[in-house]
Order: structure tokens, then C-alpha cells, then sequence
């Protein structure tokens, strides 16, 4: 009986994104093979498909868009961390 974030006037939606980090000086070799394995599983029907059916929505993001992303979310959870009286450490 609590009532939502929506309920309750804020107009937000989050969601939870995955992502895999690896050092600068990685070798170029061996992190192109892991960019394709994941980049390839991704995109994988049987993957898709569970996915879908278990109602998640695939965003695939790689290199320089994910880091974007990411530096974007944290931009809105500072954010919403100040509306919601958090302290900033």
C-alpha cells in the first residue's frame, strides 16, 4: 500500500543496465574479442527472445555511446539524490 514515485508526483522511470569494464591499456587484440563475443550474444534470437518474452528491453551500447550513457545516468541519479535530501560525500 505504499504508493509509487508516480503516485506520488515524481515522474520517473529507471531501469538497470549491464556493462562490462575493462583497463585502458587492455590488449586491442583481446578486447575485440571480448567486444565481439558480447557484441554477438547480444544479438543472439534465443537470447532476444528470452529476454523479450521475460519483458526486458535490449539497449546494446559499446564503447565511447555506453560510457556516454553511463556518465548521463549519473548525472540523473546526483540529481534525483538532491531532491531526495541525500548528502553528497
Amino acid at each position: 500500500d505504499i504508493p509509487t514515485a508516480k503516485e506520488q508526483g515524481y515522474d520517473i522511470v529507471l531501469g538497470s543496465s549491464r556493462g562490462i569494464v575493462c583497463q585502458p591499456a587492455m590488449d586491442p587484440e583481446l578486447k575485440e574479442i571480448l567486444v565481439e563475443a558480447i557484441r554477438k550474444a547480444s544479438h543472439d534470437p534465443d537470447y532476444v527472445a528470452a529476454m523479450t518474452e521475460a519483458g526486458y528491453e535490449i539497449d546494446y551500447k559499446e564503447g565511447q555511446e555506453y560510457l556516454d550513457y553511463m556518465k548521463a545516468q549519473e548525472d540523473i541519479i546526483r540529481r534525483y539524490a538532491e531532491v531526495l535530501g541525500y548528502k553528497k560525500n
